[in-house]
């Protein structure tokens, strides 16, 4: 899918809220569609990788950094 297009290693998704956090934002909402499973299976495999909380399947999972930089809630329409 394209979110996942790498930018300098990056997939173009992190780079943007890496763009929006440098202003504040914290909270971002992922809508799956269309291959949405890949961006689903990315998240859950990096994220020992990455500073932040996911809410996947309606279930939450956590960093093991209580100040995570990022919440990330995936939506998928599909289920």
């Amino acid at each position: 899918p394209k979110p996942m297009v790498l930018i300098n290693g990056k997939p173009m998704i992190l780079r943007i809220m890496n763009f929006f956090s440098k202003y504040g934002f914290k909270d971002f909402y992922i809508a799956l569609g269309y291959k949405g499973d890949v961006i689903r299976k990315y998240f859950k495999k990096n994220l020992k990788n990455y500073d932040w909380n996911v809410n996947i399947d309606s279930k939450e999972i956590k960093s093991n950094n209580p100040e995570s930089k990022y919440i990330i809630n995936i939506v998928d329409f599909y289920d």
